[in-house]
């Protein structure tokens, strides 16, 4: 090998080596550094299912090893390559798509109407915050007063939903079990931008609450209201209530 070639294929022995040492070392979160090899440049041939592949960069041998272009080889099984620099990441084929989780309703400010917590029930005197023991039961069954909304009689709360990021609510409803007639129902409606979206009535407080999943894609502005109608319960709660994500 001729001294000009020698230098080429130590020169780019060098930098390839150095890419790779930086990517494996950030990605661990060390400084990245620089190390002096003896790289030589490859004449081996390459088949894949009996045809050629032919790389646009040389391959080089660094102590016994053969690194290849990975860009090449990536795209001579039909992959796509593509660098993430902003998580120093090589990306083979199509990029995992992120998912957008699911939100709790307490993380939502209300526009108007007190927190969950206060909403119904006359306040603290009655329903309790959840890092005071507070619980909501429904058909004895004793739920969270994180993620639910208790209305006492009629009321309402209304949230914001910015960049209609939401594609449903969902969660249980039903008649909190210290209302005193066993035959009073519940009637929850919601309402998406002043138009009616949903219309829910519930069992009694002999019955076990309902689930319910309402259609929010679009809607700026979600309110949530207790109808107190004749005949009907005066405590009725919302629990475990989530807004599911729309996926990019």
């Amino acid at each position: 090998m001729g001294r000009k070639s020698y230098l080429k294929g130590l020169a780019t022995g060098m930098v390839g080596t150095t890419l790779f040492i930086t990517t494996i070392s950030t990605a661990d979160a060390f400084e990245p550094y620089y190390k002096n090899v003896k790289a030589f440049i490859s004449s081996i041939n390459i088949v894949l299912d009996g045809k050629p592949i032919y790389l646009k960069a040389d391959p080089l041998l660094i102590d016994g090893t053969t690194y290849l272009p990975l860009r090449d080889i990536g795209e001579a099984f039909g992959k796509q390559v593509t660098w993430d620099g902003v998580n120093n990441t090589i990306i083979i084929g199509q990029a995992e798509k992120s998912h957008r989780p699911s939100t709790g309703i307490y993380q939502l400010d209300p526009i108007y109407g007190e927190r969950y917590m206060f909403v119904g029930y006359g306040g603290k005197d009655y329903l309790e915050p959840e890092e005071d023991g507070g619980k909501i039961t429904l058909l004895k069954q004793q739920f969270s007063t994180i993620n639910s909304i208790a209305f006492l009689d009629g009321g309402s709360v209304s949230y914001h939903l910015y960049d209609n990021k939401f594609k449903s609510i969902k969660g249980l409803v039903g008649v909190d079990d210290s209302n005193s007639g066993y035959s009073e129902k519940g009637i929850i409606k919601f309402y998406g931008d002043n138009k009616e979206l949903a219309t829910i009535t519930t069992g009694t407080k002999r019955d076990e609450p309902i689930a319910f999943e309402v259609d929010i894609r679009g809607i700026e502005k979600l309110e949530i209201k207790n109808i107190k109608a004749s005949g009907t319960a005066s405590r009725v709660a919302l629990v475990d209530v989530v807004l599911e994500a729309v996926q990019e």
